[in-house]
């Protein structure tokens, strides 16, 4: 029942009751369809290469950090062989400011299961899913994903990681290339926009005060340009700041015969036809729940083999 803080005494070790039950799901968080097969792969890599995979799947711990959470309940429960030290905990908290998965290593996996590896598998096989809060889906690729690593060869392992990183670099290059693209555009556009802006600050800065305040106040035709012969206005400016008054006359060029319209056949030409001045004042989980109870056969419950946790893993919050 969610809305329960586990602390490392309260998380149900199953195992004491099912010795072949790896999987404490006391949230429901996990599906017994994915429960049952994640015991057979568990139990299969158990039987074939004694190591003690324990997973444990819970909403919320509370205050606690899921990294040190982790090692003590790796150490409480004693998972793994006493003598190899070749247990694993697969911890899954959901509750969304902890939302994290955590690998706890035995001292004998350190060598096999380094602190890169246990976050390579994780990124690959669980995170996609559980984004999404696949929690059963991912949990499942995440097992599947660790027992066939701990059963592959050392050329299969140093393939796999080998495969991962030049992925990992594939993808850092990528992002990089279309974060430089993008500064690279962002800086074009800043000097366009510069320039435009300048240009027109020139255009609009008064003759007398130099200010950029200078703008044209009135537009006259006097003589409309035809398609024989030119047009002539007269345009007035005025400076807002000193009250600078300016009048230019402007030639505009005839017009040309495109079809059955008319358009004009060139640039306008300007000159000064006068000053005068006067002055003027102016002034940024939807939840899961399901039986915990596996379907696989009950048996004779049994406790871990009393390993200890080297300190080693890795965590993946998402």
């Amino acid at each position: 029942m969610w809305g329960v803080d586990y602390t490392v005494s309260t998380v149900p070790n199953v195992r004491l009751v099912d010795g072949d039950n790896y999987v404490s799901n006391p949230d429901g968080i996990l599906y017994p369809v994915e429960v049952d097969r994640i015991n057979r792969i568990l139990k299969g890599l158990e039987d074939s290469h004694s190591m003690e995979v324990a997973v444990v799947a819970v909403h919320s711990i509370g205050y606690s950090d899921s990294r040190e959470f982790a090692t003590e309940l790796f150490n409480h429960w004693g998972i793994g062989k006493k003598e190899d030290d070749n247990g694993l905990l697969i911890l899954l908290v959901t509750e969304p400011v902890q939302r994290s998965v955590v690998f706890e290593t035995g001292y004998g996996l350190e060598g096999i299961l380094t602190d890169a590896v246990c976050y390579r598998l994780q990124q690959d096989y669980m995170i996609p899913a559980m984004k999404e809060e696949k929690y059963s889906e991912g949990m499942l690729k995440g097992v599947e994903g660790v027992a066939e690593y701990l059963k592959a060869s050392d050329y299969e392992r140093k393939s796999f990681m080998d495969a991962s990183s030049s992925s990992s670099s594939e993808k850092t290059e990528e992002v990089i290339s279309i974060l430089i693209g993008v500064l690279l555009w962002g800086v074009l556009i800043g000097l366009i926009v510069y320039w435009v802006r300048s240009a027109k600050r020139r255009r609009q800065k008064c003759p007398k005060c130099t200010k950029a305040t200078f703008h044209r106040e009135k537009l006259e035709i006097l003589a409309p340009a035809t398609y024989t012969s030119t047009g002539l206005q007269k345009e007035t400016r005025r400076c807002s700041s000193c009250g600078y008054l300016e009048e230019v006359s402007m030639v505009t060029p005839m017009l040309v015969r495109v079809g059955r319209n008319y358009y004009s056949s060139g640039r306008s030409t300007s000159y000064s036809s006068g000053r005068s001045c006067s002055y003027s004042s102016s002034s940024s989980g939807t939840s899961r729940s399901s039986s915990s109870r596996s379907s696989s056969s009950r048996s004779g419950g049994r406790s871990y083999g009393g390993g200890r946790s080297g300190g080693g893993g890795a965590r993946s919050k998402f």
